[in-house]
């Protein structure tokens, strides 16, 4: 394998300072690194805007049914099985409502409902 004696290994460089093969290829992926990484914020950005009530009431679901948990103790499957139920959309409900971005939530959920009904 012989190597081009007008490029340094080091810099990607010509000798004489001007950009070789390797100083192109490096400007081009900092350019598509660049561009790509603002439209993932982009994305990213929207997906949290979305999913951040969901998420947040998940997690106060599980907080509210591991109080819940130490709370009952030990009691027949069913009836923990109900109670849980029954915390967990309580909570749910209340942080979702609680949320300027919740209600909007919960109102596409009702709309897509109401779509989903018409529909058949």
């Amino acid at each position: 394998m012989s190597k081009d004696p007008t490029f340094s290994d080091a810099e990607g460089f010509a000798p004489d300072g001007s950009s070789g093969p390797l100083g192109a290829r490096t400007a081009r992926a900092g350019a598509i690194t660049v561009a790509s990484q603002g439209f993932r914020f982009l994305i990213a950005r929207d997906f949290y805007r979305t999913a951040s009530p969901a998420i947040f009431a998940a997690t106060a679901v599980l907080v509210a049914l591991a109080g819940l948990r130490i709370l009952l103790g030990t009691v027949a499957p069913i009836t923990g099985l109900m109670a849980a139920a029954v915390c967990a959309a309580l909570v749910a409900g209340i942080v979702l409502l609680s949320l300027p971005s919740g209600r909007r939530a919960l109102r596409d959920f009702h709309q897509t409902g109401r779509l989903l009904r018409a529909s058949t």
